[in-house]
């Protein structure tokens, strides 16, 4: 029986495929109708780019219409199997057409609108990782990261990077740290640190206009002519210091000190933009001492730092990270056990990606608090698959969604698990299975998935086929 699948691949795969003529795929989805019907389909998208890592362009990947018989176990597939060739975008395909054999045909996708909303929820994960990184680098305590993590606004990461991607400007009412992370200098401000708490002061106040003001605000309030009083422009100490002997009563924002966090990032943000901290030597001769600054600023300089991973992301920081943590990569094999590496971890707002480009959620679980580790899937055909990662979760709930039922598949029925983990049973004594609320993160809702190997039972609900080998 002729089946048709889509595929996402990164241009060097594909690049071994047309030289090679195979290749094994990671992740494919089945497709139902033609490509370009499916255009509206946007769960389809993400459900097929659930499993890319971040990209610097479109270019990057590709999305391949194969068609064939059922894919084997190992997922092979031969170039022959490839009906078409699809880009990301148009700025991908004029990227591609140059760079690939000529007789290749590209086409655009009917998903490159979502081009753009995928790049921001990737550019999520980059930031997540920039702010434990340079929690790390800087020594952040551990309190000051749980604090910062409960007193921001949930959704400031992902409407953020919405923005960004959409090319929308703060405008109306957004977070104050909106307004700060997005702001860019366009007036003739000191051109030394105190400058950077001119900038601070104009951020404030485009907060409280609600709109990005253009004129010279920070040199005609009070506080910004205070600041260009300071004698001593080049020490943030002595500027600081000499500000809070002023009213700045106006520039109050809950749980810390706005006059200090917002330049403290500001600065550091200049110093590490262009070139990022790709060694730990780079604090010390950029005159960043963490330990003096926390002590000076406490917890204003912890959120600083959290802005500033924002900021930088993984790419900008990786370096004095892997460096900071003494990564075993750098080391050679140990012949006895390796202790546990520390990874990121997400609660909110880092662990919310719902409204990333007004997507919905997925339907996995997004963070280690819905772990799956004790989920166990069996193919129907005796064999136990093993256990599977959230991202794993994340991309079935996605093709659930998405209304796809590829072939050779069992029935899927849920559990429904009592909170001391027992299969909650029915007045009879009957186990409860239940499928309904598939919208939802249903391993959180249910605790359990199962793939039977025979059918289920007669009372179940609507139940679902799915299938992965």
């Amino acid at each position: 029986m002729i089946q048709n699948y889509l595929a996402i691949v990164s241009r060097f795969e594909f690049n071994d495929l047309y030289k090679y003529g195979h290749m094994y795929l990671t992740n494919h989805v089945p497709l139902n109708g033609t490509v370009h019907e499916n255009g509206a389909n946007e769960k389809l998208f993400a459900a097929l780019t659930s499993g890319i890592t971040s990209y610097e362009s479109s270019s990057d990947y590709l999305i391949l219409h194969i068609v064939g018989d059922n894919l084997s176990a190992k997922k092979e597939i031969y170039i022959a199997q490839v009906a078409a060739v699809y880009t990301l975008d148009e700025e991908a395909k004029a990227r591609l057409s140059t760079s690939f054999d000529p007789r290749i045909h590209l086409e655009v996708s009917p998903w490159a609108n979502l081009c753009a909303p995928l790049c921001a929820k990737l550019a999520v994960m980059q930031a997540k990782i920039g702010i434990h990184n340079c929690f790390q680098i800087f020594d952040i305590p551990e309190d000051d990261q749980k604090t910062i993590e409960s007193i921001l606004p949930e959704n400031l990461i992902p409407d953020l990077f919405s923005d960004f991607f959409a090319k929308k400007r703060p405008d109306g009412e957004q977070s104050i740290w909106t307004y700060l992370v997005r702001y860019q200098r366009h007036s003739p401000y000191w051109n030394c640190i105190k400058g950077f708490f001119s900038d601070a002061i104009h951020a404030y106040e485009n907060y409280a206009a609600k709109h990005e003001i253009d004129d010279d605000v920070a040199d005609s309030v009070e506080l910004g002519m205070a600041v260009n009083a300071c004698d001593n422009a080049d020490s943030f100490d002595a500027i600081y210091s000499k500000i809070r002997e002023e009213n700045c009563d106006r520039y109050q924002v809950e749980h810390c000190t706005y006059m200090a966090t917002a330049p403290l990032y500001l600065y550091m943000r200049s110093l590490f933009t262009s070139s990022g901290i790709s060694r730990y030597a780079d604090l010390a001769e950029r005159n960043i001492d963490p330990g003096h600054l926390y002590r000076t600023y406490g917890f204003d300089f912890s959120l600083a730092v959290f802005l500033l991973g924002l900021t930088l992301g993984q790419e900008q920081t990786y370096g004095a990270y892997y460096e900071k943590i003494n990564l075993n990569l750098f080391n050679p094999p140990k012949e006895g056990e390796y202790t546990l590496a520390q990874v990121p971890s997400f609660g909110r707002p880092f662990g919310s990606e719902q409204r990333v480009a007004g997507e919905e959620s997925a339907g996995g679980p997004s963070g280690p608090e819905q772990s799956t580790k004790d989920t166990k899937v069996d193919s129907g055909e005796g064999d136990l698959l093993g256990q599977q990662s959230d991202d794993d979760l994340a991309r079935k709930m996605q093709c659930i969604e998405a209304g796809i039922w590829p072939e050779n598949c069992r029935a899927i029925v849920m559990k429904k698990i009592n909170k001391d983990g027992s299969v909650r049973k029915n007045a009879k004594g009957i186990e409860v299975y239940r499928i309904e609320d598939v919208k939802k993160n249903l391993v959180e809702k249910w605790g359990i998935i199962e793939f039977l190997p025979g059918n289920p039972p007669a009372k179940a609900y609507p139940l679902f086929t799915l299938s992965w080998s």
